[in-house]
């Protein structure tokens, strides 16, 4: 299994008037069907999803979204195959539902495009990952409320939503204290990003705290379950395995764990392990493992309430706001 082919269950997908926009269903994933709402259900927010990468001259002369002067909101995606951003954009849905809107998914982050098309809506919820790049101006560019969804450095001109990563780790470093443990290690996939940092600070604030020495992290080539296995592999055979595991990424958490449970009968104590993410994983590969949950779709549904208050006093800038989501620590023994 690997990160890019995990794809969660889409949500139905009602399509309305597009006029000449083009569809591409490789903007939403594989086996997604496009499909008219049935008449005689309650109603409920309305989402269709465009691919418009390479096709701003279609978007453009689409006119009003969806035909409805009710789609007023486009949600800004880079890609659905994204586990977190499908969970930020069922909280939106669930937000929706209450209030009759339309929601339009357009693929447009991290494309080079002009900005064609994207006046005709009121305001925009922007979903991105810990690897999205986005230019710092683009956001301010559209000239509309902006909230962006995601732990985004140098964003102007938007609301932010981030993530309290770094409390987050302190949830796992404390959940592992809890166990027992008091060996206790952090292990992260290669990089310097800011919220690479946060975790760190978290890891390590949180031993610092209850004044016990604390281990610089380990890192791994990429963010896979093999890289997880190899891992746990190399620290096997070298006899470092430690009793406590803080893994930023369940995707190495999964294969650090599968490769425990290779070896139990030659382990001589318990490693217990704690990821972060929450992914659905963690509960498909046995055993499962405790993680930190984003609860992303808190801060989908938590986007379009802010979103509402921008749109109803237009007065008020969205620029330079924040709010935080607070996670949890999803327990599995």
């Amino acid at each position: 299994m690997s990160n890019k082919s995990h794809i969660t269950q889409q949500p139905q997908v009602a399509v309305f008037d597009l006029l000449n926009l083009v569809l591409s269903e490789r903007s939403v994933g594989r086996d997604c069907k496009f499909q008219p709402a049935k008449p005689g259900r309650r109603k409920r927010s309305r989402r269709a999803i465009w691919s418009v990468g390479g096709q701003p001259a279609a978007l453009a002369s689409a006119g009003a979204p969806l035909g409805s002067p009710s789609a007023r909101i486009a949600v800004l995606v880079e890609s659905l195959s994204d586990h977190h951003t499908t969970k930020i954009i069922s909280g939106i849905e669930v937000a929706a539902e209450k209030t009759g809107y339309e929601i339009a998914i357009l693929n447009v982050l991290g494309k080079r495009q002009p900005l064609i098309g994207l006046d005709s809506f009121e305001g925009f919820i922007a979903c991105c990952s810990d690897e999205t790049a986005v230019d710092p101006d683009f956001f301010e560019k559209l000239g509309k409320p902006v909230i962006v969804v995601g732990n985004v450095e140098n964003v102007r001109g938007a609301h932010c939503i981030k993530t309290n990563y770094q409390k987050g780790a302190r949830l796992a470093v404390n959940h592992l204290i809890d166990q027992g443990c008091q060996n206790i290690l952090m292990i992260a996939p290669a990089g310097n990003r800011a919220v690479d940092l946060d975790k760190y600070l978290g890891y390590r604030d949180a031993l610092k705290d209850l004044g016990k020495n604390w281990m610089e992290p380990l890192s791994v080539s990429e963010a896979s379950i093999e890289a997880g296995m190899n891992m746990a592999a190399r620290m096997f055979e070298k006899g470092e395995l430690p009793d406590g595991v803080f893994i930023t990424n369940d995707w190495i958490a999964a294969g650090f764990v599968k490769y425990l449970k290779k070896k139990k009968d030659c382990l001589e104590a318990k490693t217990v392990v704690v990821g972060f993410g929450n992914e659905s994983l963690c509960e498909i590969i046995e055993p499962g493992w405790s993680s930190i949950d984003f609860r992303k779709e808190v801060a989908g549904s938590t986007a379009l309430h802010v979103l509402f208050e921008h749109l109803g006093d237009l007065q008020r800038s969205a620029g330079d706001g924040l709010t935080v989501i607070e996670p949890v620590l999803a327990i599995r023994v």
